[in-house]
């Protein structure tokens, strides 16, 4: 099964495309039931595989290693796409911000706005929960 962690900004939406268009009924997005935490937990993946045990292919924001989908799937690939952390983060204020943002607005929206400072090491935490880099390397 390949188990998609859809890191914003990273190019995943047309990965996203040709999981659905490949597996078709096979592929499944999953919701975490605690958006806040941003985690989708094996257990919920074990309610998920006990009514469609077919799945091939699943994808979520929330997805982590952590998850633990192989508990009870066997043969979990984990899959992510990366960009460079400076252009990904450029892309998320281009994603949130004004249209065509001059310099001065990029630059007080790093000053004042909390999506900036939540958008810092956002590949890093979409992988390990933290902000350890050398977690997300061993991962």
């Amino acid at each position: 099964m390949l188990a998609f962690l859809h890191i914003p900004k990273c190019g995943g939406t047309t990965l996203l495309h040709v999981l659905r268009r490949n597996f078709g009924l096979r592929h499944l997005d999953l919701i975490a039931r605690d958006r806040r935490g941003m985690l989708y937990r094996a257990d919920e993946f074990r309610d998920v595989i006990r009514r469609q045990p077919h799945i091939a292919s699943v994808a979520a924001h929330a997805l982590r290693p952590a998850s633990r989908l192989e508990r009870y799937a066997d043969n979990v690939q984990y899959l992510t796409l990366l960009r460079n952390p400076v252009e990904r983060f450029i892309s998320d204020f281009k994603h949130l911000g004004p249209p065509l943002a001059t310099t001065a607005e990029f630059r007080r929206w790093l000053d004042t706005s909390g999506d900036a400072e939540e958008a810092c090491n956002l590949q890093t935490r979409f992988l390990t929960g933290s902000d350890d880099l050398q977690v997300a390397c061993q991962t």
